[in-house]
């Protein structure tokens, strides 16, 4: 049983690298519908679809919904970024440390602090503003695999578990150089306890030459394990940028406080490094990620595939990766992840 369970990565990533080699040799035999587009320029926004992210919005945006028929490149990544922002601090896993049910809701006080979630795709680098469009739309859904028990979760806490959210961005000063965002967003673990929760919030970028924005918002516990509380944070990253060998690096990292008189802090983010596969919509290579709060941790490695789809006009991802836990032990356990998101 266990060595059964050990080679799971190992036959996860053989079956990837056969998957690589058949898409190259097809790639070889003529070009393929989605041959790369230009790149188009738009407009910016705050940490990670899903910053990515706690709730921060990364500094800037591209459009969200292109003006041609096609999904541009940029367009795509910056889809990847914002489910990256909002994933990073929406659905929220309590982190429980008895048997003993959650509370139906949680004020400011010592209760468990909610996770941001490790966020599976970057966050964008800056990019001019579109001052025509303000409002922004998110939406995601992370799959975890490697299941949990109530035992687990009592005895080790959760991190980044299965969740699905939404999000919804209004720029207030589309002109300005200095971009403050309003945002709403409400969230939900897949895993019992479910911590339903909204949040509204004020974004800003400091300093237009640091890709980091800031944050601050009101978390409203919707049901059993969510929490009543304010919460700060700062959100930074990069969305995909190439460095050597045809690879490309995205990556996020985070970490702010919850609750101001019960503070609790938190800490996130992910690596990516990912090879273009030729006349393909997808990205192959391998991730690290991982997070921290108070008396709960995970670092996880693995292989990752990522492609956009084809849903025009609205920028879709989806990715695809194995979470080996190589550090602490928060559940889940190792297990397949899939993480489908879009900006509209």
């Amino acid at each position: 049983m266990t060595s059964d369970k050990s080679g799971q990565p190992l036959r996860f990533l053989a079956l990837l690298m056969i998957a690589w080699v058949a898409i190259r040799i097809a790639a070889q035999s003529g070009p393929s519908p989605l041959d790369p587009l230009p790149l188009v320029r738009g407009r910016p926004a705050t940490a990670a679809i899903v910053p990515r992210q706690f709730s921060a919005k990364p500094p800037t945006r591209t459009a969200v919904i292109p003006q041609a028929a096609a999904i541009k490149p940029a367009a795509l990544r910056d889809s990847g970024a914002r489910i990256a922002r909002n994933m990073a601090g929406i659905a929220l896993d309590p982190a429980p440390h008895s048997s003993a049910p959650a509370p139906t809701s949680r004020s400011d006080g010592p209760a468990q602090v909610p996770y941001a979630f490790p966020s599976p795709l970057p966050i964008p680098a800056p990019g001019p503003p579109n001052r025509a469009d303000r409002w922004h739309g998110s939406s995601w859904m992370l799959w975890r695999g490697g299941g949990m028990s109530q035992t687990d979760l009592a005895r080790t806490g959760r991190l980044g578990g299965s969740q699905v959210g939404a999000r919804l961005d209004y720029v207030l000063n589309p002109a300005a150089r200095h971009r403050a965002t309003a945002y709403a967003r409400a969230s939900s673990a897949l895993d019992s306890p479910a911590a339903p929760e909204a949040a509204i919030g004020l974004s800003l970028q400091p300093f237009t030459s640091l890709p980091v924005n800031v944050a601050i918002e009101r978390r409203i516990a919707l049901g059993v394990g969510a929490r009543n509380a304010m919460a700060v944070m700062a959100v930074g990253g990069f969305g995909p940028t190439p460095i050597a060998l045809g690879m490309e690096a995205q990556a996020y990292a985070q970490a702010g406080i919850v609750g101001f008189r019960q503070r609790d802090a938190f800490i996130d983010g992910k690596l990516s490094l990912l090879a273009p596969v030729q006349n393909t919509a997808l990205r192959v290579g391998a991730a690290i990620s991982g997070g921290a709060q108070p008396g709960v941790e995970r670092l996880d490695i693995g292989p990752e595939i990522q492609v956009r789809l084809p849903l025009h006009p609205i920028a879709a991802r989806l990715s695809i990766e194995w979470r080996e836990r190589v550090g602490g032990r928060a559940a889940p356990a190792s297990g397949l992840a899939l993480t489908l998101g879009a900006d509209f």
